[in-house]
């Protein structure tokens, strides 16, 4: 149970909030504010009704002030994560189970050499791919399936193992689901089946450069 500090008292020894005990019109028992008086949880229901009515706006009012603020914030954010290391790793945890498939798509785009933008009709697509494969490895209760790159963000040729001087994307015309065992046996290379599924889905090439594209991903014309 909560201690019992009045107003006068919560602004005395400089306090946000006080607790009467008493209930408000809407029946919570909680905090008040010490700046309006307002009920906490009361407050937070209005704010959250006007923030669902206003949220692209709220999104780019937020996406702006941190942009005019970023090294700020991102400095703040930094000794955040330092200081509680904890709290940091629950926040992390929390997030991940909240936005399984946004995290899975924004680590893959952070080791991708190549930074795209996707469109939200791409987002959607990759949510879909990665959310499938999400439910069939929970429903199976191991892991089964992958989200394989076609082009592999990191590619190596299939027989000698040298890196090819091109990169994959975190796109989904560049992404197929295959069995685990069979994306763990193909690792990093660009095998020949891989190579004819490429091509066949070149809509999304247009975000890749173009100049010598055959001879850096080592794939001969005359088989296209």
């Amino acid at each position: 149970m909560r201690k019992v500090i009045s107003r006068k008292e919560a602004i005395a020894k400089g306090m946000n909030r006080y607790f009467t005990g008493k209930p408000c019109k809407n029946g919570h028992v909680s905090e008040r504010s010490v700046i309006d008086c307002a009920c906490v949880p009361c407050r937070n229901n209005i704010r959250r009704k006007t923030h669902l009515k206003n949220i692209e706006k709220d999104k780019e009012r937020d996406a702006n002030y941190y942009q005019e603020n970023k090294e700020r914030l991102n400095a703040i954010n930094k000794q955040w994560r330092k200081d509680n290391p904890i709290a940091n790793k629950k926040h992390a945890r929390r997030t991940y189970l909240n936005n399984p498939a946004r995290v899975d798509l924004h680590t893959k785009a952070r080791r991708a050499h190549t930074k795209i933008k996707l469109s939200n009709e791409e987002k959607k697509r990759m949510y879909k791919m990665i959310n499938f494969v999400r439910l069939i490895n929970k429903a199976a209760g191991k892991v089964i399936l992958h989200r394989d790159h076609i082009l592999p963000l990191k590619p190596v040729h299939h027989l000698t193992g040298k890196p090819l001087s091109i990169k994959g994307i975190d796109h989904p015309d560049n992404c197929q689901i295959l069995s685990a065992k069979e994306n763990l046996e193909k690792g990093n290379k660009f095998r020949p089946k891989d190579q004819l599924l490429f091509l066949k889905r070149m809509r999304f090439i247009k975000q890749l450069p173009k100049k010598n594209l055959y001879e850096k991903l080592r794939i001969h014309q005359k088989n296209v």
